[in-house]
């Protein structure tokens, strides 16, 4: 899921929470369940002109859990 996904409106500006989607979203052990690196992290809904593009720790962390 994004990294945003209980909100939206970090990345995009308006939107809410993506909800469960039918599947639900599962937490990542190791990533915030808050708004923290929401506005950094490369893997938001939408995307952030200020990125830099580079992965937060919190992206890196889900990156090597997943794969």
């Amino acid at each position: 899921r994004h990294t945003d996904y209980f909100n939206r409106s970090i990345s995009c500006g308006s939107g809410g929470n993506e909800g469960s989607a039918g599947v639900g979203a599962i937490h990542i052990p190791g990533t915030p369940t808050t708004n923290v690196n929401a506005n950094t992290s490369v893997m938001n809904a939408c995307f952030n002109s200020g990125s830099t593009g580079v992965f937060t720790s919190s992206d890196n962390t889900a990156l090597n859990f997943l794969y």
